[in-house]
C-alpha cells in the first residue's frame, strides 16, 4: 500500500507554487517589509502548542498559503490533535497543509551482554527517512485565542550587535570598495560592497551584507556549492534564491528590515 509521502511530492508542489508566484511578482520573499512597518510581518509560521517555529521549506509553504488564504497575519499553524490537547476544535471540512519532516536517528533497546541491564540508545539511521504530518492554520481552528502578534521592542544598537557578531564569527572578509555594487567573489573569497555610509540606514547594510554572506557560505571549504554560474543561466538563478532565501531567515531572526528589490 502506498503510503502519502509515495503518493505525493510535498516538495515539488512546493516548488510549482514558488514558480507560480515567482512567476506573478508575489513570491513570499518578494514583499516590501521593513523594519517599522509590523513586526509581525516576519513572524515565520509557529506552532502555538509547542511554542515552536516551523523551519526551511515547511515555513515557505506554510507562508505561502497563509498569504494565500488571505491570513498572513496569523502565523498559527497545528496538527488536529494538538488543537484537540488545548479544547480548540477543528471545523469540519476544513483542508489541512501537508509538512514534511525528516527522522535522522531511532531508538533502540539494548541488553548488556554481562549485566544483563537494559538501557535505549539512540541510534543515527544511514539514511534520513521523510514523513509528513497535516496542520491546520489558527483561522480554522475554533476555540484558539486571538493572535497577538510580539512586540518589537529590540533596539536598533543591539540588532546591529548581533549582525555584526554573525559577521565576525564567520570570519567572512568584507572590502567597502564599491559604489553601487555587492557582490561575493568566489575566486578572492571576499564579500564587496560600498562603504557603510552609503547606507541610509545601519540595519539596511546588516541586510545586505547577510545576503552575501549566503552566497559566501557556498565556498569549496565551506558548503561547496556551484557558484560558477553566469548571469540569467539556471545555476546562477539557484543560487541566488538561496541567498535570497538566507537573508530573509537571518533578517527574520535578528529583527533586520527586509527589501528584496535591491536583490533583483
Amino acid at each position: 500500500m502506498a503510503t502519502e509521502q509515495q503518493r505525493r511530492d510535498v516538495r515539488q508542489e512546493l516548488t510549482d507554487e514558488l514558480v507560480r508566484l515567482v512567476e506573478k511578482g508575489m513570491a513570499p520573499w518578494q514583499q516590501p517589509w521593513d523594519a517599522t512597518a509590523a513586526a509581525a510581518a516576519l513572524q515565520f509560521p509557529q506552532n502555538p502548542v509547542t511554542g515552536k517555529a516551523y523551519r526551511g521549506g515547511n515555513s515557505i509553504q506554510l507562508m505561502v498559503v497563509a498569504s494565500n488564504m488571505g491570513q498572513g497575519d496569523d502565523p498559527r499553524w497545528c496538527t488536529y490533535k494538538q488543537a484537540q490537547s488545548q479544547g480548540w476544535q477543528v471545523r469540519k471540512g476544513a483542508k489541512s497543509q501537508t509538512i514534511q519532516y525528516w527522522k535522522w536517528d531511532r531508538e533502540e533497546k539494548r541488553t548488556h551482554p554481562v549485566t544483563g541491564q537494559s538501557d535505549t540508545v539512540t541510534v543515527k539511521l544511514d539514511t534520513p527517512v521523510p514523513f509528513v504530518a497535516a496542520v491546520f492554520h489558527a483561522s480554522q481552528i475554533d476555540g484558539i485565542p486571538p493572535y497577538v502578534a510580539p512586540v518589537q521592542s529590540r533596539e536598533t544598537w543591539q540588532t546591529v550587535a548581533q549582525a555584526e557578531a554573525i559577521v565576525e564569527q564567520s570570519g567572512v572578509r568584507v572590502i567597502h570598495d564599491q559604489v553601487d555594487r555587492a557582490f561575493y567573489s568566489p575566486s578572492a573569497d571576499e564579500i564587496h560592497l560600498p562603504p557603510r555610509a552609503a547606507f541610509d540606514d545601519p540595519l539596511d547594510y546588516y541586510e545586505v551584507l547577510l545576503h552575501e554572506i549566503g552566497h559566501w557560505s557556498g565556498h569549496p571549504s565551506r558548503l561547496n556549492r556551484d557558484l560558477s554560474g553566469e548571469f540569467a543561466s539556471p545555476s546562477y538563478a539557484k543560487e541566488e534564491l538561496r541567498a535570497q532565501l538566507a537573508s530573509l531567515f537571518l533578517s527574520a531572526e535578528l529583527g533586520l528590515p527586509y527589501k528584496p528589490e535591491r536583490h533583483a
